[in-house]
């Protein structure tokens, strides 16, 4: 019954915005099946992105890379940094119902995390810290790493998203709005994104995110492709299909839990 009232929620593309364990049960049900069929199925549906070329960056950005329980803890802070304040380690450890010393321990192993004086999280993918990328929800303002960031979240925070940034070739706007299972009014049509193969490191803002940016057209992304080693340039619904497969891979670590 569970199983079939959460993907209910994501016919109706509609996701509980509470974040609590009960809620991370019913997304990972709505994710639907295993990353291998999901790819079978992308493809034949004739995505121009390479099958080996997508595995990779899905094992490379996956929580087996990651200490463990970060897949859970991750869907969780984005649901409360959603909620557009500092998230304090102790309302975290509320929200995912864990002791206060499991969250501090796979916070300290994981890198990149953004914090303010006080010790609170102010970002980790999204982020209350201006960057190149506007994700407004609710009316409120918050901001993302990176493009394929800005595709991803909604499906994890259940929350549709204007987002706004601009071409990194020629600073044009770029604006479009994702919804957990849809994108729509892409402005410009033609907008398309850069991604690399995440390099074997920690710091994955680094390594992954500081590289894949929004471009106005596809030929302005390739030409600026053409002088970085490494990218690969993918229109924006080809994007938007990997991070939805990314979020599968995620969720898909977070263990059931009996209510």
């Amino acid at each position: 019954m569970r199983r079939e009232n959460a993907r209910r929620l994501v016919k109706n593309r509609a996701l509980p915005r509470t974040s609590g364990p009960e809620q991370l049960v019913q997304i990972v049900a709505a994710a639907g099946p295993s990353s291998s069929s999901s790819f079978r199925a992308v493809q034949d549906k004739g995505i121009t992105m390479k099958q080996h070329y997508i595995t990779e960056i899905a094992e490379s950005l996956t929580p087996a890379n990651q200490p463990e329980g970060f897949g859970e803890l991750f869907v969780v802070l984005l649901r409360e940094l959603a909620k557009g304040r500092p998230v304090s380690r102790t309302a975290l450890a509320m929200a995912l119902d864990w002791p206060a010393e499991r969250v501090t321990d796979v916070l300290e192993r994981t890198t990149s995390t953004e914090y303010d004086n006080d010790g609170n999280i102010v970002g980790h993918g999204l982020t209350l810290r201006e960057t190149s990328h506007i994700f407004e929800i609710d009316g409120g303002r918050l901001y993302a790493w990176c493009a394929l960031d800005t595709l991803m979240f909604p499906a994890l925070i259940g929350q549709t998203a204007r987002v706004s940034s601009h071409c990194a070739a020629t600073g044009a706007p770029v604006s479009l709005t994702v919804s957990p299972n849809e994108i729509r009014d892409i402005a410009p049509t033609d907008a398309a994104v850069s991604l690399v193969l995440p390099q074997e490191t920690a710091d994955i803002r680094q390594s992954f995110c500081c590289h894949v940016h929004f471009f106005a057209s596809v030929v302005t992304a390739k030409d600026w492709a053409s002088k970085h080693q490494g990218v690969e340039i993918v229109s924006v619904q080809d994007a938007f299909r990997l991070g939805q497969e990314l979020n599968r891979h995620m969720l898909q670590t977070i263990p059931s839990r009996k209510s």
